[in-house]
């Protein structure tokens, strides 16, 4: 989603300036047509010519570089916050997709906790370690230990599914259902 925010910004910025150098070029070629710009407006247009194209070539660099960067990002193919795995190296490598990651603790964590009536996983990746952060609805119970039993399930999982142990196991319980401790 930033990728397509920033590639928008991108292209109206781009589009704008492109748009203000026709009009400048319209005005300048056709003595009869007349526009009552802005007092800044008005000191920069009666600047020297050299300062004129300084802020044009500014104006066209920053949109070029804009739109340069946003198309770099969107033809990287990593995921947005670089939620999947890479597993392996060159021709043998696999990619594990934060999906894929979040389903499989989802359903180990439902299957495994007692009480747990709703789970949600999110998978992501911070430089090389793997993040997770779980959501629950989950019986009234000791939060120490259902932390700790979530790490472990967790831990477990992923080091077995990819082989890499998360840097960081972060919980939380959306609702504690009264009455239905353990």
């Amino acid at each position: 989603m930033r990728r397509i925010a920033i590639l928008t910004v991108a292209i109206a910025g781009t589009l704008a300036c492109v748009v203000l150098a026709v009009r400048e070029v319209e005005l300048a070629s056709d003595a009869t047509l007349t526009w009552s710009p802005p007092q800044w407006w008005h000191d920069l247009l009666s600047a020297p010519p050299f300062v004129l194209a300084l802020v044009g070539t500014a104006f066209a660099v920053a949109g070029i570089v804009c739109l340069w960067l946003a198309v770099g990002m969107l033809g990287t193919g990593q995921p947005d916050d670089g939620g999947g795995v890479e597993l392996g190296a060159g021709g043998a490598s696999v990619v594990v997709t934060a999906g894929a990651l979040e389903h499989l603790l989802a359903g180990a964590l439902a299957a495994e906790l007692e009480g747990v009536t709703d789970v949600r996983v999110r998978v992501t990746r911070r430089d090389e370690r793997l993040v997770t952060r779980t959501f629950l609805s989950v019986a009234a119970t000791d939060l120490a230990w259902l932390q700790a039993r979530v790490g472990a399930i967790v831990e477990r999982e992923l080091r077995a599914a990819t082989g890499i142990v998360p840097g960081e196991v972060t919980l939380e319980v959306d609702r504690l259902l009264v009455g239905q401790g353990r």
